[in-house]
C-alpha cells in the first residue's frame, strides 16, 4: 500500500498529483505518458520502487492488492491506467484472458507488430515520415523523440519491416 513508509517528501496527495501529471486523460483510455517498462507497461517510483502504473492507480484508488492477485486490463492496452479499464484476478485468469483475446507475442502464432505491440510508441504514419525524413539520424530521432539507434533500424528495415519502404525517385 502507498501510505505505508512514505516520506515527508511523499504523501499520498503529492504522489496522486505526480502520478496523475503523467496521464492523458483525453480519450477512453487514460494513457500513461511517464516512463514504461521495456513490456510496454507504465512505471512510476513510489518510495524509491519503481512500480508498475496500474498497480498504482489501483492503491490510489482502491487500496490494497490482496497477495497473489494482479492488476488487469479489460482494454488490453498496457498503456491504460483507467481505473474503469482495471480489474483484480490471478495470473492464471491474466492467462486465460491474453489466450482467449489472442495477445500472446514471443513462438505464438499471434504475435503482435508494429502499432499492435504493447511497447510501440510510433504509429504507422509516424514510422512513414521517418522513412521519408532527410537529415542526421540524431536530428530525425530528437523530432520523433526516439533514439537515434531506432531510427537507424527502421531505415535500415529491421524494425517495422511490415512497412513498405519503396522510393520514388
Amino acid at each position: 500500500m502507498l501510505t505505508t513508509g512514505e516520506t515527508e517528501n511523499e504523501s499520498r496527495a503529492p504522489t496522486f498529483a505526480r502520478f496523475w501529471s503523467k496521464v492523458d486523460k483525453s480519450g477512453d483510455c487514460w494513457e500513461w505518458r511517464g516512463c514504461r517498462c521495456g513490456n510496454g507497461y507504465g512505471s512510476f517510483t513510489v518510495n524509491g520502487k519503481m512500480r508498475r502504473a496500474s498497480r498504482v492507480i489501483w492503491e490510489l484508488t482502491h487500496g490494497p492488492i490482496a497477495a497473489g492477485l494482479c492488476v488487469l486490463h479489460r482494454c488490453d492496452n498496457r498503456a491504460c491506467v483507467n481505473p474503469a479499464h482495471l480489474f483484480l484476478g490471478t495470473h492464471a485468469a491474466n492467462m486465460a484472458d491474453m489466450t482467449q483475446k489472442g495477445r500472446q507475442a514471443k513462438g505464438s502464432k499471434v504475435a503482435r507488430h508494429g502499432e499492435q505491440h504493447g511497447c510501440s510508441k510510433l504509429t504507422t504514419d509516424t514510422v512513414e515520415q521517418i522513412l521519408r525524413s532527410t537529415g542526421t539520424q540524431k536530428s530525425i530521432a530528437k523530432r520523433f523523440g526516439i533514439s537515434r539507434s531506432h531510427v537507424s533500424a527502421i531505415k535500415l528495415g529491421k524494425f517495422w519491416k511490415h512497412i513498405s519502404r519503396k522510393t520514388s525517385c
